[in-house]
Order: structure tokens, then C-alpha cells, then sequence
């Protein structure tokens, strides 16, 4: 069996909460035609772990990433029971909606720092700061 180094553990470890902290946080109610995303976490990694993607079309989903690996599964679903079929196929150790969260206000502008040579390239509607 190979050991996976700690820093991909501890990654897989906050990813997974920070997706169940945004789903427990939020409580919204929402339509059972919408299709939600979900990260599917398995037991262990590495050959073999994602076995239970087999079973995502069962459950009513659609796979969209087998990343096994780092032991994780993305799907599709409209299918409001999705993640409770999910949670009783061997090998899964949770699951978990998704979200898709705006990092960066859309007011911001980004400038490709590769097109800025000085401060000409910079548009005047952003403020110099000293």
C-alpha cells in the first residue's frame, strides 16, 4: 500500500469540510428539477477507492470527474435523494453538495500583469493609491 503524504490528506480533509460547513450553513430551499453538484469522498485513495462510481448512474447522477488518486468523485444530479443513495454505496465516506461561490466580486478588475508595463496600461476609472 502506498503512503500518501500528509499535506494531500489534510487538502482532502479541508476541502471536505469546508463543503459541509457550506451546506450545513445555508438552508435554502430549492426545486427538485435543479441539478446540483456534488463532491463524493471516498474511504481511502488510490487504486480502487472510487470503485463506487459505478453506481453514480444508479442513483440517479451523472459522473463528471474520477479523480482516484485522492479518493474523490464528481457528479451531476437532479435526483433530491442523490446524496443519501450515494451515502450507502460501499467505499463512501461522504457527500456533499457542491457550491459554486463567487471568490471575487464581480466589481473587481483583474489586470494581466504581463499587458502592464507602467501605469499608462491601467485604466484612469481605477484610483492610484499611495
Amino acid at each position: 500500500m502506498r503512503k500518501t503524504p500528509l499535506y494531500v490528506s489534510l487538502c482532502l480533509l479541508f476541502i471536505a469540510a469546508l463543503a459541509a460547513f457550506i451546506s450545513s450553513s445555508g438552508s435554502r430551499v430549492t426545486a427538485t428539477t435543479e441539478n446540483r453538484h456534488y463532491l463524493i469522498l471516498a474511504n481511502g485513495q488510490g487504486s480502487g477507492s472510487t470503485s463506487f462510481a459505478s453506481y453514480v448512474a444508479a442513483a440517479g447522477g451523472t459522473l463528471t470527474n474520477n479523480m482516484e488518486a485522492i479518493g474523490v468523485v464528481t457528479a451531476d444530479s437532479s435526483d433530491a435523494n442523490f446524496a443519501a443513495k450515494m451515502a450507502l454505496q460501499p467505499g463512501v465516506q461522504s457527500v456533499t453538495v457542491d457550491h459554486e461561490v463567487q471568490w471575487i466580486s464581480p466589481d473587481e478588475l483583474a489586470v494581466d500583469s504581463g499587458s502592464a508595463i507602467d501605469d499608462s496600461a491601467i485604466p484612469s476609472s481605477i484610483p492610484a493609491r499611495c
